[in-house]
């Protein structure tokens, strides 16, 4: 697959993350998950929907690689792979049981798009620290200073929780005017991935800047 220009890729990471919350919001409203009782509701909560946030999130990282970073050509993912297989193995398991136990956590469990924000930032800087080691940009940084890692941490925590309620509004105001279900929930969702593709995007543009290609 040839790689994406960037616009193109800014358009793919918001629609992949769009449609993973789409298909999570409607697997939370059928009945099997919604009106199956105390234990099946407990599974979708802590166990499969985070699952599915992961999978979206990481799915969104991978396919716009490497116009995620600015770049129209550069190593394909199979050689940036083959640098550290285990390793990237260990990343992508690490990330998703840390996704399981935030779910868990109630503090963490209220924040789930900053959450799954952080996780496509760490993919995506895996992803640019093996690619700067395969092209010799070692004085370039997954995180370039400790103010822009604060920054986007801030960014990643209160975007996303603005966008998501802000989205809420909107919903339980069509709801409300037209008698409509569960918009409210769906334009949450909606907005919280919008914040969370602009927060990913900001970070790509950040480190890609310097490798100067």
């Amino acid at each position: 697959m040839l790689p994406l220009p960037p616009a193109q890729a800014l358009l793919c990471l918001t629609a992949v993350l769009c449609v993973g919350g789409a298909l999570e919001e409607w697997l939370a409203g059928r009945p099997s998950t919604a009106g199956g009782g105390e234990t099946r509701r407990r599974r979708w909560r802590d166990t499969l929907s985070p699952l599915a946030r992961f999978a979206s999130v990481a799915a969104a990282v991978l396919l716009t690689y490497p116009a995620l970073f600015g770049l129209r050509a550069a190593a394909s993912l199979a050689d940036l792979m083959r640098l550290a297989p285990s390793g990237a193995a260990a990343l992508l398991v690490l990330l998703a049981a840390a996704g399981l136990l935030a779910a868990r956590v109630p503090w963490t469990a209220k924040r789930a798009a900053a959450v799954f924000t952080l996780q496509g930032c760490v993919l995506a800087g895996f992803l640019f620290d093996a690619l700067r080691t395969e092209l010799g940009a070692l004085s370039a940084s997954a995180w370039p200073t400790p103010l822009a890692a604060a920054a986007l941490l801030g960014l990643a925590l209160l975007l996303p929780r603005l966008a998501g309620a802000l989205g809420r509004e909107l919903g339980g105001l069509i709801d409300r005017r037209f008698a409509t279900l569960r918009l409210a929930s769906v334009f949450g969702g909606l907005y919280e991935r919008l914040a969370s593709a602009a927060v990913l995007t900001l970070y790509g543009y950040l480190v890609g800047q310097q490798l100067g290609l």
